[in-house]
């Protein structure tokens, strides 16, 4: 019986632990709207920053553009054929709900 309290004030401070670690759930393709920047992890393999420039009729998809350049260099490193000289803004793509891992804020930019 001595060590049934401490037994459980470890597991109390590792659900602790659990709930701190808790992140909030990946939006909805139902939840998207145009404009909104959200990071995906592609099939290519490379997690890149797109943003959602049309939603399908059923919301079963969303098709979104490229924002950095260095996203359209890490999947050309990755083997998806895009040229050097592609600009980002250009490359479009299909975006379905299981690949959306969050939803990203846009920078501000200094004045």
């Amino acid at each position: 019986m001595v060590g049934l309290p401490c037994t459980l004030l470890r597991l109390e401070r590792a659900h602790r632990q659990e709930m701190k670690g808790l992140k909030q759930l990946p939006p909805k393709l139902s939840e998207l709207k145009k404009g909104d920047r959200i990071l995906v992890g592609t099939f290519a393999g490379p997690r890149v920053t797109m943003e959602v420039v049309g939603l399908s009729l059923t919301k079963d998809w969303a098709e979104g553009v490229l924002v950095y350049k260095k996203d359209l260099l890490r999947l050309r490193d990755a083997g998806v054929p895009y040229l050097k000289t592609d600009v980002p803004k250009k490359c479009k793509g299909v975006i379905f709900e299981h690949q959306i891992i969050k939803r990203i804020s846009k920078r501000r930019r200094k004045k």
